[in-house]
């Protein structure tokens, strides 16, 4: 075996570090993603890390561009705003004038329901909400969305009543997680069935 081939044969340690991270950020988020649990997966000492990456941060945008590129915009975003000061002094810096994590600024919710026991009960919710952030550092936002839910049922008679239910009449595909990887609302989904009253009305 030749110097060549025996280079060639070693195991890429920076490839092996980004496998590790990619693995760990899918497994355990963001937070779970430490040089200390990287180099344990590797395994490699935690200096072999800060070989090929000049911080945590550059191996998370390695790993995103790899597998997630559409978090890199705000994750840059992000290293430019954080500063050069004490932990305590970058981290007003960054969480000041933020908005609140995955609470919408503007909701709206509305019921609507008719009535008439001889023939048909209707029923109507809807609720709608403005865009939001999924993460306190405000860099994942979650697009608005509207959702309708609505519901019908006839009694046949004093004891037995049929009923159908449909959540996300329209289908909405609306986001409810970006971290660590987008998720989705559950689709339209439908029930249908027979109450029955059982003993004396």
């Amino acid at each position: 075996m030749n110097a060549e081939t025996a280079k060639k044969g070693r195991p890429n340690r920076k490839a092996l570090i980004i496998g590790a991270a990619e693995t760990l950020l899918r497994d355990r988020g963001f937070s779970g993603v430490t040089t200390r649990a990287v180099a344990e997966a590797v395994p490699c000492s935690e200096g072999a890390i800060y070989v090929h990456f000049e911080d945590r941060l550059e191996l998370l945008l390695e790993v995103l561009h790899a597998s997630l590129p559409e978090m890199l915009v705000p994750l840059h975003a992000l290293r430019g705003k954080i500063g050069k000061g004490t932990p305590e002094q970058n981290l007003v810096t960054t969480l000041e004038g933020l908005l609140i994590p995955q609470v919408a600024r503007h909701q709206f919710t509305f019921q609507a329901r008719y009535a008439n026991s001889s023939i048909v009960t209707l029923g109507l919710q809807g609720r709608a909400a403005s865009s939001q952030f999924d993460d306190d550092q405000n860099l994942f936002r979650l697009g608005s969305y509207f959702n309708l839910d609505a519901f019908a049922s006839r009694r046949l008679n004093n004891k037995i009543e049929i009923f159908c239910a449909v959540e996300n009449v329209f289908n909405q595909r609306y986001e409810v997680g970006k971290t660590p990887i987008t998720t989705l609302g559950p689709p339209i989904q439908v029930r249908a069935g027979l109450r029955i009253q059982l003993g004396q009305h």
